[in-house]
């Protein structure tokens, strides 16, 4: 295992859910992510008056904004959000990304349309309340909750939605997954029912290594 992720507290709980909620959940997002690295093309989508923007490194991201990568991008983000914890992400080829900043007890989250997303949370030294520390993911048919550990998840259309607890717990109803070190991969399908995924990891201790050296870093 690696040094550096052994000083993270390992806890991460996830529930099922549909990916989309009623946007009157949600205050205005203020929030920004921040560009650490792009490689190919990757941008920011058009919304409302605003043309599509193509990202550079130290681009900024307002939250509510939905990025992505063509098939050769890749997207390194760091953000902090308004609850204070510091998120990693690392977006790949042909993947399209949602941030929402969350307000009050709704925690901040990324919603993943499409393709494949590395995460890791940081969270603030002394959080002032449970959702201080928190941060979701959000994908086609999983939510995960994730407080200081990171994991990896890859949404393609026609196939079940591929997770993996790269350091950590994961909680789904009542069934509990622990993984030391990749060993609880798996497969979710539409309905949310779960498999063990019998593929080997599509991510590296490396990659994850290198994605919280930058965010510690920025």
């Amino acid at each position: 295992n690696l040094a550096c992720m052994k000083t993270l507290p390992a806890l991460l709980l996830a529930t099922l859910s549909p990916l989309f909620f009623s946007p009157t959940s949600w205050a205005t997002d203020t929030s920004t992510a921040r560009v650490l690295n792009v490689e190919g093309g990757a941008w920011v989508l058009a919304s409302g008056s605003n043309p599509r923007q193509a990202l550079a490194k130290d681009s900024t991201i307002l939250a509510g904004s939905t990025v992505e990568t063509d098939a050769k991008g890749s997207l390194r983000l760091v953000w902090d959000t308004p609850t204070h914890t510091r998120v990693g992400l690392w977006l790949r080829a042909n993947s399209r990304l949602k941030l929402r900043a969350g307000a009050g007890k709704i925690p901040p989250e990324a919603l993943l349309e499409k393709g494949q997303l590395m995460t890791l949370a940081i969270p603030p030294p002394h959080p002032t309340s449970e959702v201080g520390a928190r941060f979701f993911v959000r994908s086609r048919a999983v939510t995960i909750g994730v407080r200081g550990t990171n994991f990896y998840t890859k949404n393609i259309a026609g196939q079940p939605v591929y997770f993996c607890p790269c350091h950590g717990k994961m909680q789904v109803g009542e069934t509990l997954f622990e993984s030391k070190h990749h060993d609880a991969p798996q497969l979710i399908n539409d309905r949310g029912l779960m498999t063990p995924a019998k593929a080997p990891p599509e991510h590296s201790d490396e990659e994850a290594a290198l994605l919280e050296s930058e965010i510690r870093g920025a």
